[in-house]
């Protein structure tokens, strides 16, 4: 338990804290490009799609195995680089359908900037939609974290997360003598990871504003 909990730790703080990055540099570029479209656009979604075509965990697995000696830090940035098209093209996505409404035009009108429409004006209403998504990207981190600790090329033992916990359970036949060893952390992922996913779902249907309600 104490090993699961501490694992836990280590998991938690490389999904959040890679999200967190991508949703930051995503967000801005998101509502940049979005908003303000013409050629700034076209090269950012560009980029974007040149990214997301590039298989994810093949370049992860790649990048972790060439660049010694691995540590916290690393793994997040990875992962924030990794995770920042996909957020880019929700908030982008998100940000268009905003950009022509009421409140951006008067916004527009009375001579605000770009930047105060960008942060003042369209952020607040980007944020729930890229919240839910990003929890959802949450949930991914710490699978492919513990998808990279089970290979081997995560954070090394004797400092535990949850990957390399499933990966000592499953070493020297333990899962013969003690498959406990494996199950209670494959539980964990598991749990967590569905509470993630509701946590995303509950945020979508409280922010969702229909037509009809307004």
């Amino acid at each position: 338990l104490s090993r699961i909990i501490f694992g836990s730790r280590v998991s938690l703080i490389i999904g959040f804290a890679s999200v967190g990055l991508a949703l930051v540099a995503g967000g801005v570029l998101g509502l940049l490009a979005g908003y303000t479209g013409g050629w700034i656009d076209t090269v950012l979604n560009a980029g974007s799609l040149v990214v997301l075509a590039f298989p994810a965990l093949l370049a992860i697995l790649v990048i972790e195995a060439f660049w010694v000696p691995r540590s916290l830090l690393k793994l997040t940035i990875i992962f924030a680089v990794a995770g920042t098209p996909s957020l880019f093209r929700v908030i982008r996505a998100t940000t268009l359908s905003f950009a022509t409404r009421e409140f951006v035009v008067a916004a527009r009108t009375m001579g605000a900037t770009t930047w105060r429409i960008l942060f003042r004006e369209l952020l607040p209403n980007v944020v729930p939609a890229a919240v839910s998504f990003a929890l959802i990207g949450v949930a991914v981190a710490i699978i492919l974290e513990g998808s990279l600790a089970f290979l081997g090329l995560s954070i090394s033992l004797p400092t535990a997360s949850l990957g390399n916990i499933v990966n000592e359970g499953v070493q020297n036949n333990n899962l013969t003598l003690n498959a406990y060893i494996a199950l209670w952390p494959s539980l964990y992922i598991f749990i967590l990871l569905v509470a993630l996913n509701l946590m995303a779902d509950r945020l979508r249907t409280r922010f969702d504003v229909r037509a009809g309600n307004l």
